[in-house]
């Protein structure tokens, strides 16, 4: 394996085994190794099957899986650019909603969050006993929370328009 590493192999471990069966083969035919020269017939069988695999088309294109992790190819430079770009916008977002969340008053923050809070079923029987423990029908809770929403709009975007400028 250590022949093959130090020539810059991809797929060491398929080198090294087609070497130990060629030697195989070889020996269960019945070839004669003498035991003072056997280390030199695996070097020469090895240097064979590298010279076979630099004689390979396909030994430039190597499958992903075969490479070590520290090879694997990086992802496309665009694409990465463009999820930073899409990371950093969404990070921005976030910070001005928290701002202008924390603009708002305690219990009117805590009433918007608990009312978003949630999935589905959930959601729906959150914003039930919402509407029960401010004492008021669930119509009218949605209207309070629509008009937070729309101050809550217009922050963020006054906020998105400082951080762009």
């Amino acid at each position: 394996m250590k022949y093959f590493e130090c020539r810059g192999c991809l797929p060491v471990l398929e080198l090294a085994d087609e070497t130990i069966n060629r030697v195989a083969r070889k020996l269960a035919e019945g070839a004669e190794i003498r035991e003072d020269r056997f280390l030199s017939y695996f070097y020469g069988v090895a240097r064979n099957v590298f010279h076979e695999y630099l004689r390979r088309p396909d030994r430039n294109q190597p499958p992903v899986d075969s490479l070590p992790l520290h090879r694997h190819p990086a992802g496309n430079p665009i694409e990465l650019s463009e999820r930073r770009a899409e990371h950093f916008e969404l990070e921005t977002q976030l910070a001005c909603l928290d701002a202008c969340a924390e603009l708002l008053p305690p219990e009117t923050r805590k009433m918007i969050l608990s009312y978003y809070e949630g999935k589905q079923r959930a959601r729906i029987e959150n914003r039930r006993r919402l509407a029960e423990g401010l004492g008021v029908p669930m119509n009218s809770l949605r209207i309070r929370v629509h008009r937070i929403r729309e101050k809550l709009e217009g922050c963020l975007l006054n906020c998105l328009g400082q951080s762009a400028g």
